[in-house]
């Protein structure tokens, strides 16, 4: 699968940061086991910017608490990405 590392870590300017790919980000917030059900829906960071709760509620099957941390994370790595534009 594609690891959206491309623009994200030219952004960042570390390889070895954790949110450089989706599954790192998941390791880093310990969501981890949700990777099988977004890679099953090719969902990597790029498309996650695009999904909303109830898509990852209602069309992936991720629990809610699950899927409000994974955007909640998306949101951090978005807002840091920002800040270093």
């Amino acid at each position: 699968g594609r690891d959206g590392g491309g623009l994200s870590a030219a952004l960042d300017g570390s390889a070895a940061a954790p949110f450089d790919t989706l599954e790192g980000m998941l390791r880093a917030v310990g969501l981890s086991d949700l990777a099988p059900a977004l890679a099953a829906e090719e969902v990597d960071l790029e498309t996650l910017k695009f999904l909303c709760l109830d898509d990852l509620v209602s069309d992936l099957g991720i629990p809610e608490a699950q899927a409000a941390a994974l955007l909640a994370a998306r949101d951090a790595r978005e807002r840091g990405l920002a800040g270093l534009a």
